[in-house]
């Protein structure tokens, strides 16, 4: 996930479920996305799944951005 921004964020809130047990070394697919950006918050949400396609679990936040902005060397989330 990139939110392409030359802002860093912090959260505001942060709800995470865990509905199964996930074994040591069991291979996991994660998925998020932007669900709403507005000027200064934005809403995101994860889903991760098994490779059988069983949800493990699931994350929203709201995040607001920051004056802080990113240095050489600080890293950044590719697409």
């Amino acid at each position: 996930m990139s939110l392409d921004t030359n802002n860093h964020y912090t959260s505001l809130n942060l709800n995470v479920d865990f509905l199964y047990a996930i074994k040591e070394g069991n291979t996991l697919r994660a998925t998020a996305k932007v669900i709403r950006e507005g000027k200064k918050i934005i809403h995101v949400e994860c889903t991760i799944y098994d490779l059988e396609g069983t949800l493990l679990g699931k994350a929203s936040s709201n995040l607001i951005v920051t004056n802080m902005q990113p240095t050489d060397g600080d890293f950044k989330v590719a697409n």
